[in-house]
């Protein structure tokens, strides 16, 4: 999606949007030493926060523009992606909670799972995010199995007396 508007807008269409839609005091400006691509990620912000309700719906004065609809689901899928981070954040906190049940970890392994297949076909059509949300999920999916490897051997060895 992102690369199609480059080639549709140009580099800088983030910021051509900015100028388009944002009240000129809530135009992000870049910060001394910031990096363009952490410039461009509070760019971001701000189109996704002007573009998307409280309730995560892409607003109607954008929805129902043809020439904006585009970049207002590119803003919905924005903010998709970062609310299934937000509870990716906390199922994982949950799940590494030392005061956590076995239940509670496995009702967030399996909360995790259902969310990632979820949004993976939510993103499917967009193959940066498709792409960004594999590896994510890839490197989670890492982390949990391994962690839970260890849980179950190292149970076992406090069964058999050798911990």
């Amino acid at each position: 999606m992102e690369r199609s508007f480059v080639e549709k807008y140009g580099e800088s269409w983030r910021e051509d949007l900015a100028l388009k839609i944002l009240d000129e005091d809530e135009i992000p400006q870049r910060m001394d030493g910031e990096s363009l691509a952490d410039y461009r990620e509070r760019v971001e912000q701000a189109l996704i926060e002007e573009m998307i309700d409280e309730n995560g719906e892409i607003k109607d004065q954008y929805k129902n523009d043809p020439e904006l609809k585009d970049r207002a689901e590119w803003a919905k899928t924005r903010w998709d992606t970062r609310q299934a981070k937000l509870k990716a954040e906390g199922l994982e906190a949950t799940y590494n909670d030392p005061n956590a049940t076995d239940v509670e970890r496995q009702e967030a392994l399996e909360d995790a799972s259902q969310a990632g297949v979820r949004l993976a076909k939510h993103n499917a059509a967009d193959e940066d995010i498709a792409a960004e949300m594999d590896a994510e999920m890839d490197k989670r999916l890492d982390e949990v199995s391994s962690t839970k490897e260890v849980a179950v051997e190292n149970s076992f060895l406090s069964m058999t007396g050798q911990s």
